[in-house]
């Protein structure tokens, strides 16, 4: 299946786009050491935290989004 992915990128002109690397959200948003035992408390107050700061990261999103049009 990956020959044919392959032939249509490279008939719609985007086989060279396709092929960078890239960082995907994943590798991005993911801890460097995630926790896969919590403790409920630390997770409790680490949430507290963000309660506190969710309006102005919110507002900050909506102000920074960018649109782009594709035709």
């Amino acid at each position: 299946m990956e020959g044919a992915k392959e032939l249509v990128f490279l008939e719609i002109n985007t086989f060279e786009t396709a092929i960078l690397p890239y960082e995907d959200c994943c590798t991005i948003f993911v801890a460097k050491h995630p926790v896969t035992k919590p403790i409920i408390k630390v997770i409790r107050k680490s949430e507290e935290k963000l309660a506190e700061k969710i309006d102005q990261l919110m507002e900050e999103a909506i102000r920074t989004t960018e649109v782009i049009e594709i035709e």
